[in-house]
């Protein structure tokens, strides 16, 4: 299971609010996206590198294209729906360890759903360490990886673009699960 919990909104508190969360189950090729409303204002920054804009009418709009944008509290309780369809779930993302599954904490602890999605989830995987390990003296951010890996570019500000990539980085290097989880840990780890 890949995951990107989505474009953060940098908005003065300690942690970014999530604006997107994406996952996918890597074996069926099942998918789950939604965009998520920040309780906060988008920065200019984080509106110029998401393209991501709330409108004064409360609607979202990526890319000036309007999209359906629900509260944290209905993303999170439908990840844990999409999630609960699959046994012993391990959710990968690209740094996730210090910055995607701490944000995801603050959030489900915020609101409520900590054991919730606990439930769901039984370890989080962070393919940063296993990518500096497997290649070292290159840079390891996940867009350059891709790059200079798989030859292309992608939307690095769109999670669904990110689970993607992240995806094709594991099927690249023949990662399989076995492997990935040497580098496993839980919520309680972070």
């Amino acid at each position: 299971m890949s995951s990107k919990m989505g474009d953060k909104v940098e908005n003065g508190d300690n942690m970014p609010h999530i604006t997107q969360i994406a996952a996918m189950e890597k074996l069926s090729g099942s998918r789950f996206c939604k965009y998520v409303k920040p309780k906060k204002r988008l920065t200019n920054d984080a509106e110029r590198i998401t393209g991501i804009v709330m409108t004064n009418a409360n609607t979202m709009l990526v890319k000036g294209k309007k999209v359906e944008a629900v509260g944290i509290r209905v993303a999170i309780g439908e990840l844990c729906e999409w999630l609960e369809q699959f046994p012993n779930v391990s959710l990968v993302a690209h740094n996730g360890r210090w910055f995607d599954f701490r944000v995801v904490k603050s959030a489900i602890e915020s609101i409520g759903m900590k054991d919730r999605l606990y439930k769901c989830v039984c370890t989080l995987v962070d393919s940063l360490p296993i990518f500096q390990k497997m290649y070292p003296g290159q840079s390891h951010k996940q867009a350059n990886l891709v790059h200079s890996l798989l030859g292309t570019r992608y939307n690095e500000h769109d999670a669904t673009a990110d689970v993607d990539a992240l995806s094709k980085l594991i099927s690249f290097v023949d990662l399989y699960r076995k492997e990935i989880l040497k580098y496993s840990f839980d919520f309680s780890d972070i």
